[in-house]
């Protein structure tokens, strides 16, 4: 396999993905490979048995091929095959992504605790927090206020993120100057009012693969005790599927700032 690949392999956020550590059975260990050299570096190839080995071994992980293509030949609609040059070769299917998230076990539900009292280290709490998540961005958030874009900026300006509002609790002369300027500059963040201010009650936060619950608003966020609680594609599926079908039911009602 190529080192180059390799490197990267090794170089991959591992929290973006399960413990492979965790795992004690071949299946689960391929199914990883595949599945962050997928994702963590948009390698779309086929792997073989060998491959897979070497990769793990790159990780610190130790497993002998012949038991990856056993687990592997075994696997069903979790892997595809082809065969290239008389060697079977392996890809990762949805149904195997599916199944190593769920077993993953950390990575269903994961707990960010903001202290409140320690701004510093609160800061660099929510941007790691921020700077891992993917995708579109949807944000729903009853109370906006110029602390507000003081967060939303650390989303920078390569993400697109749409916030649903309802109430602006900044003074309207300090608020009109700053949303001006914030709008110069972050193009790719939109924010709407909602005007039934009444039924936006929880705070929360939509990516393609998790919904993230705020115990407190984005505004506060560093300034209050709190938590951020990520359910991921497993186990927030249903949930998110209904939050984001209600977000653009209200996003086309809503009026832009």
């Amino acid at each position: 396999m190529q080192k180059e690949l390799l490197e990267k392999l090794k170089k991959i956020n591992s929290s973006d993905y399960p413990d492979v550590h965790s795992f004690k059975k071949p299946l689960e260990e391929a199914l990883w490979v595949l599945l962050a050299l997928k994702y963590g570096i948009k390698y779309e190839d086929y792997l073989s048995a060998r491959e897979i080995s070497e990769s793990l071994l790159a990780v610190g992980v130790s497993r002998k091929y012949i038991k990856i293509s056993r687990a592997l030949s075994r696997a069903g609609d979790k892997v595809d095959r082809k065969k290239v040059q008389g060697e079977v070769k392996f890809k990762i299917m949805k149904k195997g992504e599916e199944y190593l998230r769920d077993i993953g076990g950390k990575d269903k539900l994961s707990v960010t605790y903001i202290d409140g009292t320690k701004p510093w280290a609160d800061l660099k709490t929510i941007k790691e927090f921020i700077k891992n998540l993917r995708g579109e961005i949807l944000i729903v958030d009853k109370f906006f206020g110029t602390e507000t874009l003081d967060i939303l900026a650390e989303f920078e300006t390569t993400r697109k993120v749409r916030f649903l509002t309802a109430k602006i609790t900044t003074s309207t002369d300090k608020f009109s100057r700053d949303i001006k300027k914030f709008k110069m500059q972050y193009k790719n963040i939109e924010i709407k009012i909602y005007p039934k201010e009444y039924e936006l009650h929880d705070r929360y936060l939509l990516t393609d693969k998790e919904v993230c619950l705020l115990g407190h608003g984005l505004k506060d966020l560093g300034t209050k005790e709190s938590f951020v609680i990520i359910l991921n594609e497993v186990v927030g599926k249903e949930i998110g599927t209904t939050l984001k079908s209600k977000f653009e039911e209200r996003w086309l009602k809503a009026n832009p700032i």
